[in-house]
């Protein structure tokens, strides 16, 4: 009885606007189970989460064709260090880039493949997928060592068809459909370094 009593002394002290709030808020609760307010923090904040997510999966480093290393390799020297792979790939991107197969600013790592691994292939993309939101991205590019660099940038060319297929979103396709159109853009790399060499 108390209660109510208090209750009703306070309602009494309150404006119409303060009145008008509160029944509000009363017809909140028993339509959501708890006030707006609190929904709309939770939402804030799982958009802030998704947010935080997505930032700290972006690259780190953005690629531009004009950061490319400044390393010159003869066609038929071996490759055997990082920063061979790394100016090799740079070119392939510019070259293929020049007949519209880009990645934009996506940085791909490229790495020269442990001796037990590059026994078995010349090249290997590590495509991954992270949940959720899902993005598809690629973890490495792979290469072996001791390839000429005219071979190994041949190699590059076919795996970054194969990373550009991947983040572009193509479905799944027959293996040997993905191999053959990879194949073609690495030719057509080797043929355009021979009409269009780069600079």
């Amino acid at each position: 009885v108390r209660r109510e009593h208090r209750r009703q002394a306070q309602n009494a002290l309150l404006t119409p606007e303060h009145r008008a709030l509160q029944v509000t808020r009363a017809a909140e609760e028993r339509r959501f189970g708890m006030p707006v307010w609190k929904i709309l923090a939770g939402g804030l904040l799982g958009v802030g989460a998704i947010a935080w997510y997505y930032e700290k999966n972006q690259p780190e480093k953005e690629w531009r064709a004009d950061s490319r290393p400044d390393v010159h390799l003869p066609p038929f020297s071996l490759v055997h260090e990082q920063t061979h792979v790394e100016a090799l790939l740079s070119d392939v991107r510019v070259v293929l880039m020049r007949h519209g197969i880009s990645l934009g600013g996506v940085p791909l790592k490229v790495r020269l493949l442990p001796e037990a691994a590059s026994e078995l292939v010349e090249g290997k993309t590590h495509k991954i997928v992270r949940p959720p939101p899902v993005l598809r991205g690629i973890e490495s590019v792979g290469l072996r060592p001791g390839l000429t660099a005219i071979h190994a940038a041949q190699v590059l060319a076919h795996e970054y068809m194969h990373c550009w297929l991947w983040l572009q979103g193509f479905p799944p396709m027959a293996p040997q459909l993905e191999e053959g159109l990879c194949e073609l853009i690495s030719y057509l790399y080797l043929l355009a370094c021979l009409q269009e060499p780069l600079d």
